[in-house]
């Protein structure tokens, strides 16, 4: 039994490895240089890195949290993001698990999926769809519930927050960490920003 923690541990640290390049972010202020500047990479046709489909393998797993319930679903009106970002707040400090999507833990895009779904409107689950699915909306305009871009590594999409606001963004960042706010105005988020979209 007193192996059983030991092999927990494991098991993150190697997640923590295969996030390096998918939904996962580096403690703000660390990590290496990027390329990226201002979403000049919203249009890239590269690669896009989707931890779902690390999580297909069925290999990497998390001790869950304690049972919580599903805030209710709260109906957006058209073009009103606070419902979105109402219901990612509901989940503020609920940890990372890689490939959940709600309501005791969550990755990236999961957390995206989820609150947009909690305020009625259905989007897709992983970041890939997410970042080709959502309608381009310049940084200029911005409002709340948006969906930010990031590409952790400088060339590839593969994070995801909801903008709450005063430069401000939800997330989930990594394996350790919980939902929490973040700053755009933080040079490792505004070094990796690739991009805003919308689902309205």
């Amino acid at each position: 039994m007193a192996s059983r923690p030991r092999f927990t541990w494991m098991l993150s640290a190697l997640a923590g490895m295969a996030l390096l390049a998918a939904c996962a972010s580096w403690p703000e202020g660390q990590g290496g240089q990027s390329g990226g500047e201002g979403g000049g990479l919203l249009n890239w046709p590269g690669p896009v890195v989707d931890s779902r489909e690390v999580a297909r393998s069925g290999a990497l797993s998390w001790p869950e949290g304690p049972e919580a319930e599903a805030p209710p679903s709260m109906p957006a009106e058209p073009g009103d993001g606070s419902a979105v970002v109402q219901a990612a707040l509901s989940v503020k400090g609920r940890p990372y698990r890689l490939g959940a999507n709600g309501p005791r833990a969550f990755d990236c895009s999961g957390l995206v999926e989820y609150a947009y779904r909690q305020a009625g409107i259905q989007v897709p689950r992983t970041t890939t769809r997410q970042f080709r699915e959502a309608q381009p909306v310049d940084r200029t305009n911005m409002r709340e519930g948006d969906v930010i871009f990031f590409a952790v590594d400088g060339i590839s999409i593969s994070h995801v927050g909801i903008y709450g606001g005063n430069g401000r963004f939800l997330h989930s960042p990594s394996p350790g960490s919980r939902v929490s706010w973040a700053s755009l105005e933080k040079q490792y988020w505004a070094s990796r920003f690739a991009g805003v979209g919308r689902f309205d």
